[in-house]
């Protein structure tokens, strides 16, 4: 079959766009002081495709969520506000626009690559230091877009033929959204996109860990000292005036270095070796350099789970306490209200096909 080379390369995008929104807060400790009620308000969020590269919902039937060029906002908070078993991995919400900040605690995305919804923790407490006995996160506070792709062969025939390709990710883009409110700084540098995906036949059960990506990549400390009591002094440990009291560090700490622990992310920069893990250039889909998350073949699709969080530990505030001895710290790890809450960004992700020379499989 004779193959329009310009048709095809357009035909091997499939695009997830969503639009989000950070919300009002309130509460009385520091860190999430300001973002524990942060909202994500999905505001639009597409995914598009033509001819080849098709996109949908992962779900065991076709009813309720078909194959598609688009995927609307509507159709994700429908997804969000109405998942149930047979929507793998069937992680609803009871509001579809709440997005609170959480923290992984010490995480390697070299050999964990994605972190699990058991280690997301958040709402840290004062004068309890260790992140394993903060309140654990739950899916009212993440989101998770479980996705399946599949590339179609258009060819003319009556019944649908699907084609064997890798699947690369070639654009994610976090920024703050062109609508942002005035005097609302950008919070997008928080978000982080953890990418899982598999071959799916009958079921899934078990995704490949990716990686996680983030606006810079990179190595963000997991522990400090807060003043979660509001007084304008770092938090310290013992109860009363008469005992001996030492500010302390919330968090994953390592004592034996005297330093904190670190979660570290992907960056959103192209890479170039064949090899690497990361965003593909896809300028030219019938070379592209990179490592593909997964590939689809003529009896099954792809499954792609997409993990958005807010990591609380990202330097982002303004708030000055006397810290060590010294008045007025910047401690960045506070998010100021009056700059962060309302602030609205933009999470959007490319998957590119490949394309073979000769347009067949």
């Amino acid at each position: 079959m004779k193959i329009n080379k310009a048709k095809l390369l357009v035909g091997t995008l499939a695009i997830v766009a969503t639009a989000a929104t950070v919300g009002s807060i309130s509460g009385t400790v520091a860190w999430f002081q300001y973002s524990t009620r942060s909202t994500v308000s999905y505001t639009g969020a597409s995914a598009h495709c033509s001819e080849n590269l098709q996109i949908r919902i992962r779900h065991s039937t076709d009813e309720k969520y078909p194959w598609q060029s688009d995927l609307t906002a509507s159709d994700i908070s429908k997804y969000l506000t109405n998942a149930t078993t047979d929507t793998t991995p069937g992680i609803g919400r009871s509001n579809a626009t709440n997005l609170r900040p959480v923290t992984t605690g010490q995480f390697d995305v070299s050999t964990t690559k994605v972190p699990d919804l058991a280690d997301l923790h958040k709402s840290p407490i004062y004068q309890i230091w260790s992140t394993s006995n903060w309140q654990a996160a739950t899916n009212e506070d993440y989101v998770v877009i479980p996705l399946e792709l599949r590339v179609l062969d258009v060819n003319g025939k009556t019944s649908a033929e699907t084609l064997a390709r890798k699947i690369y990710i070639s654009n994610i883009t976090l920024q703050a959204a062109s609508d942002n409110p005035s005097g609302k700084e950008d919070i997008s540098s928080a978000l982080r996109v953890g990418i899982s995906a598999g071959n799916l036949t009958s079921s899934v059960t078990t995704l490949t860990k990716y990686t996680t990506f983030s606006k810079s990549g990179g190595a963000v400390n997991v522990a400090g000292k807060l003043d979660l009591n509001k007084d304008g002094y770092a938090d310290k440990d013992g109860n009363y005036d008469w005992d001996t009291r030492n500010e302390q560090f919330y968090g994953d700490y390592d004592t034996a270095n005297s330093k904190p622990f670190t979660a570290t992310s992907t960056g959103l920069t192209a890479v170039s070796s064949a090899d690497a893990v990361g965003i593909v250039n896809d300028e030219n889909p019938y070379s592209i350099t990179g490592k593909e998350i997964g590939s689809v073949a003529t009896d099954n699709t792809l499954a792609v789970d997409i993990l958005l969080y807010l990591e609380g530990w990202q330097e982002l505030g303004s708030y000055k306490a006397n810290v060590g001895g010294s008045a007025n710290v910047d401690m960045k790890t506070i998010w100021d209200a009056a700059t962060f809450v309302d602030a609205k960004f933009n999470f959007g992700i490319r998957f590119t096909s490949e394309v073979h020379p000769d347009g067949h499989a």
